[in-house]
Parts: C-alpha cells; structure tokens; sequence
C-alpha cells in the first residue's frame, strides 16, 4: 500500500494503488486541501537506495522491477481526466569507475533496461540513465563508485531536482530516495521555488521534516519497498 504521511501532524492517510480500490474499512483518501496537483512529469530515482545489494543479475531484474512498480503507484492515481502520464525517469547510481571502467550494475541495468518504462495503467515510464548532470549533458562523470561506495551521486540528484524545480516547466517532481542528504535540496526547492516535491522513501520519519512545508511537499512510503 502507497501511504501518504505527514508524522509532524499526526495522522495518516492512505492512497490508492494501482488496479485496487480500497475497502471501507481502510481510511479516507486524503483531503483535496492535502492533494498536491497532477501527476509529476519527471523522477528522479536513486537505484542504490530502493535496491542496494544484488548481487546477481536476476536479482538486480528484481529490483529493476521494483521500481518500475513503485513510480506507478505514484504516478497512476494523479492522472488527469484518465490521460496517459508521461514520466521521464532519470536513474542515478554509481555508474563508472575512477577510470571510466563502466560498473557492473550499469551494464545489467542497460541489458535490461527494456523491463522499465513503457505503457501500463495509463502511466508511460521513459527511462534514462543520469551519467551527467542534466545542465551539463556533455559532462560524463566518471568515479561516481568507488571504495564500494556510491560517490557524487547523492549531488547530483540534488542538483537536478533544483535545475528542474526552478525551469518552471514541472508542477510536481517524484524523488524516489531513502537518503536524508537530499533533505537540503528540498528546503531550497521550498524557498525559490513554486515547485511541488513528492518524496518517496522508506522511512516515516526524519529528524529535519520539521522544516518542510507540508503544503509543498507530499512524503509518501509504499509497503512494496522494504
């Protein structure tokens, strides 16, 4: 179940899933007051973060799936008048060694790139792979694993939701990461920004939600991922 939540008022309020109504014995939807608009039109999406250890290439399939169902879920009950959403899905992760030796997981995620994206329940994924940054597109960064560590990752996706955030041309932007280091990004993106933000991640709760505007951002856990 996709879960909107919003711990620094104490309640909680299911959304809907992809295919399922709700009983009535689950809670009401959320509010229109509380409904942060249409669906977003790009995610950016840490893969590391939903899928962080495979060690085989089923199960990195695994995981590739995984996402793919997760940004549906968010994606599906935004849609507008029952028009197909169109989602570009950048996917970051430690792509290259210091050398520009491209990683494992990059080479299975290429190889199986076509289990992502697509047209199902009136939701197109379009999926990327972020080996730059979306302002400098020429700018392949290398080193982004190293020591078996994700390195610069974490930045630039925070650059990018702030380059997207403040081109005017996205309503809402889904970030799919469990990391609190993209926690500043999204102050910034409150401040200077019309914006919205939908964060999906794992955790209910984090020490510095206290400064997100709730009207702005919509924090969102989803039992799929865990």
């Amino acid at each position: 179940m996709l879960r909107r939540i919003s711990h620094w008022r104490g309640r909680r309020a299911a959304l809907p899933t992809i295919g399922r109504t709700p009983p009535d014995s689950q809670e009401s939807p959320p509010s229109d007051e509380a409904h942060l608009g249409g669906p977003p039109s790009v995610a950016l999406i840490d893969v590391a973060s939903v899928y962080p250890s495979p060690k085989t290439e089923a199960e990195y399939c695994d995981g590739i799936d995984l996402i793919d169902e997760l940004v549906r879920r968010v994606v599906a009950p935004r849609r507008v008048d029952q028009n197909v959403a169109e989602v570009v899905c950048r996917l970051y992760g430690g792509w290259y060694a210091h050398d520009g030796t491209p990683m494992q997981q990059r080479v299975w995620l290429l190889k199986n790139i076509k289990r992502f994206g697509g047209l199902r329940s009136g939701v197109r994924l379009i999926p990327e792979l972020a080996d730059s940054l979306t302002y400098v597109p020429r700018a392949i960064l290398w080193g982004t694993y190293k020591n078996k560590a994700q390195k610069m990752v974490d930045h630039m996706l925070a650059l990018d939701s702030l380059y997207y955030a403040r081109s005017g041309d996205h309503e809402n932007v889904l970030v799919v990461s469990d990391d609190e280091d993209f926690l500043p990004a999204i102050l910034v993106i409150n401040t200077d920004t019309s914006t919205k933000v939908c964060w999906l991640r794992q955790r209910s709760a984090l020490t510095n939600d206290r400064y997100l505007d709730i009207s702005r951002v919509e924090l969102l856990i989803d039992s799929a991922w865990v």
